[in-house]
């Protein structure tokens, strides 16, 4: 909504996550961005039994997702580029509404969970699942401020 605010002149500004602004500005969005970014707010996990441990095997795999726009899909498949997986062939990408994706998940339809704050922490907080990368992977936190509250 944001976007279409700005794009129809109904705002001037406005505040959101700069990675799902990725698809518009691509398509010639014309705006102007001043942005920032935190870390630990992004979570990609696992189940704590699967074999999946890092982002080198999730090679041929699906992810579950709740937005293919959102932030976390959007920064973890730079993260899987920058680690040499192709996030558009090498990966498949599947969409569940956010509380059937632990269900995904444990049924093993998918081999990973793309999200974000509150959302994954609750979901590392049961014990059955486990971190493979966040937003303060590799080089991440050298390369973004972390706001800590």
């Amino acid at each position: 909504m944001l976007l279409e605010a700005i794009a129809t002149g109904k705002a001037d500004a406005g505040v959101g996550m700069a990675l799902r602004w990725l698809k518009a500005l691509e398509q010639g969005f014309d705006v102007k961005l001043t942005a920032g970014t935190h870390g630990g707010c992004l979570n990609l996990l696992t189940a704590k039994d699967s074999p999946f441990g890092g982002l080198e095997s999730l090679k041929g795999q699906t992810i579950g997702v709740t937005d293919m726009a959102g932030p976390d899909k959007n920064f973890f498949a730079i993260l899987l580029k920058r680690h040499g997986i192709d996030p558009i062939s090498d990966v498949q990408w599947k969409v569940y509404p956010a509380d059937l994706l632990s269900v995904a998940l444990d049924k093993r339809e998918i081999a990973a969970i793309s999200g974000s704050e509150p959302f994954s922490y609750r979901l590392l907080e049961t014990g059955k699942y486990q971190l493979i990368a966040s937003n303060m992977t590799g080089i991440m936190p050298t390369s973004a401020a972390a706001c800590w509250g």
